[in-house]
């Protein structure tokens, strides 16, 4: 006996359920299959997350609103700079702070650098790269004085006394106008100068006293305040502050030569 299976008959109740918009599961995996294999089909790629917000504070900083203390950088110290002068060959240098075997820069020579302190009659000679202070009771009585830096607070009745750089005269200070030698001189208030007709020659010079005669100067001379110059002034730079006097005859912008 022979049987045929007749044409499928369609569930009416399926059909009724579909066409209100329902689907079976198996209808939904063969949707996603042919849109996998139909060419020109592709599935959208998941959409883009949108960037996070910036925060609220700079990175670093507390979101409390307080801001951390700043960082502090400590400062290095830079050593001080020593201007030299050698005895023996007249060459100028800067060291930077101290040493302890001074060489000349040119000529290589050994420096003496030590300073000294003159408190009573003293008629030996001193050569140094360092300061000389002649103090109220000392005395430069005989000799040859040569160092960087000299001040006289005392007296000096002989020998002869050079300054390489700078000399200064004290209040008190009794000198021989005729046996100092310096480049910078500093006339202390108190201090009275008078010299003559042969002029006095230096590279820089500061008055807070009297000065008269004749003065050159190859830098700048400064008058401060109650300082009184009288005589003829030649110099390359001139400053005279309130309260100073001054009563020359005056040549700003002459080159002269300092004393060597």
């Amino acid at each position: 006996m022979n049987l045929r299976r007749g044409p499928e008959v369609e569930n009416p109740v399926l059909a009724d359920k579909r066409s209100i918009g329902e689907v079976s599961g198996y209808d939904v995996v063969r949707a996603v299959k042919h849109v996998r294999t139909t060419p020109g089909s592709a599935v959208p790629p998941p959409p883009k997350r949108p960037p996070p917000a910036p925060p609220a504070s700079p990175p670093g900083e507390p979101d409390d609103g307080k801001k951390q203390p700043a960082v502090k950088i400590g400062k290095t110290a830079v050593p001080t700079k020593y201007e030299y002068v050698c005895y023996e060959c007249g060459y100028r240098f800067t060291v930077a702070g101290k040493v302890r075997t001074l060489y000349c820069a040119k000529c290589r020579t050994i420096l003496n650098q030590t300073d000294y302190s003159i408190d009573k009659p003293h008629d030996v000679s001193i050569v140094t790269a360092g300061v000389v202070t002649i103090t109220e009771t000392g005395v430069w009585s005989g000799g040859t004085l040569s160092a960087r830096d000299v001040v006289l607070r005392g007296r000096h009745e002989g020998g002869s006394i050079k300054a390489f750089r700078r000399l200064e005269l004290a209040p008190g200070s009794v000198f021989r106008l005729d046996a100092l030698e310096a480049e910078d001189l500093v006339v202390h208030e108190g201090v009275v100068i008078e010299g003559g007709e042969t002029p006095m020659r230096f590279r820089e010079v500061e008055v807070r006293g009297e000065v008269s005669g004749r003065l050159e100067a190859s830098g700048l001379v400064t008058l401060h305040a109650r300082a009184v110059f009288r005589g003829v002034l030649k110099t390359k730079r001139f400053v005279m502050e309130d309260g100073a006097v001054l009563e020359a005859d005056v040549e700003i912008g002459a080159r002269n030569e300092t004393t060597s």
